[in-house]
């Protein structure tokens, strides 16, 4: 080697190297620059291209989010608009169930009252029919008393006057019961 730490033209084993060998060093220096800036080169378009493969990629996938988000917001707002409708007609059910409810609970008083009154007309009838039944036997009782005093001979005065006073108190007793019938049905 030289003193310059250069290119000395002898050789490792003395020999002197040739003089075109001393030209095809700095050809060979810039050989090995020109493919290294080669690879540099070529490492630098192949990160510029993976870079624009991704970029792509994330603007596709983007893409694709946009349009299924799109959708999701429409299919949401369809439910939406579903559910409140179904809560509108719930409500409205809801309602009319109310009301039929109390309808029902109306036309169960009215049925019982038609009931109760009918029950009690019926058994106001009866009274009626029992206390005229009553009156009619106190209608005869008397007829058969006008006959026992037509033919006073053959009974005594205690036995006449006995069943006066009998029939006088069973026709107050009818009479009582039918002032009572007249009072309770005004």
């Amino acid at each position: 080697m030289s003193e310059a730490q250069g290119f000395d033209p002898v050789d490792d084993d003395g020999v002197q190297a040739r003089p075109e060998a001393r030209h095809d060093s700095p050809q060979r220096a810039s050989r090995g620059r020109r493919i290294l800036k080669g690879i540099s080169w070529t490492f630098a378009a192949a990160v510029v291209a993976a870079l624009a493969a991704l970029s792509g990629y994330l603007w596709i996938t983007h893409d694709q989010w946009v349009d299924q988000n799109d959708e999701l917001r429409a299919e949401a707002l369809t439910l939406g608009e579903e559910l409140a409708t179904a809560r509108a007609d719930a409500e409205a059910n809801a309602a009319a169930l109310a009301e039929t409810q109390a309808q029902l609970a109306e036309a169960t008083s009215t049925i019982t009252e038609l009931a109760d009154g009918d029950a009690n007309a019926s058994d106001g009838l009866r009274v009626a029919t029992r206390i005229i039944e009553q009156t009619q036997t106190c209608a005869n009782e008397r007829a058969e008393l006008i006959g026992y005093l037509k033919n006073s001979s053959q009974y005594t005065a205690e036995s006449l006057r006995q069943a006066e006073s009998d029939i006088d108190t069973f026709c107050a007793e009818v009479e009582e019961s039918w002032d009572a019938y007249l009072d309770e049905n005004e």
